[in-house]
């Protein structure tokens, strides 16, 4: 019987190969990407209230310091917030518009800011993934 952090792991392995064919895809010219990289981080290790949605405002707010400055685009966080849906990273929070109404962040998006800051600014960056992968 496998036990659920073996599970876990494994699927971050795959989200892990996920996100290195997401990074050579848009070898980060993609505004948003970096924006959708940047939230999955941050709501892996600083979103202590889940079931709250993250709305546009909330992200944009520079005191909480979600979004790196250079990933400061109005126009990209929208649309980084669709794409997390549509990524099955997180949902949409209500019927209206999704940056008023926000997006709530699921176990597979948080799965993935694990990763993200696992891998990130690091010199080992990817070494306990790449270890499992080819």
């Amino acid at each position: 019987m496998e036990l659920p952090v073996q599970l876990s792991f494994f699927r971050q392995l795959e989200l892990w190969e996920e996100l290195k064919r997401q990074d050579r895809n848009f070898m980060d010219s993609n505004v948003a990407w970096r924006i959708e990289k940047d939230i999955l981080r941050w709501a892996s290790t600083g979103h202590h209230h889940l079931g709250t949605p993250l709305t546009e405002a909330f992200l944009w707010d520079q005191g909480n310091g979600i979004l790196k400055h250079e990933n400061r685009d109005q126009g990209s966080l929208i649309e980084a917030m669709k794409n997390l849906v549509q990524r099955g990273f997180a949902v949409q929070a209500g019927d209206g518009q999704i940056g008023l109404d926000g997006i709530r962040i699921v176990k597979e998006g948080l799965l993935m800011g694990e990763v993200i800051a696992d891998t990130q600014g690091t010199r080992l960056r990817g070494v306990r993934y790449g270890l499992f992968t080819h």
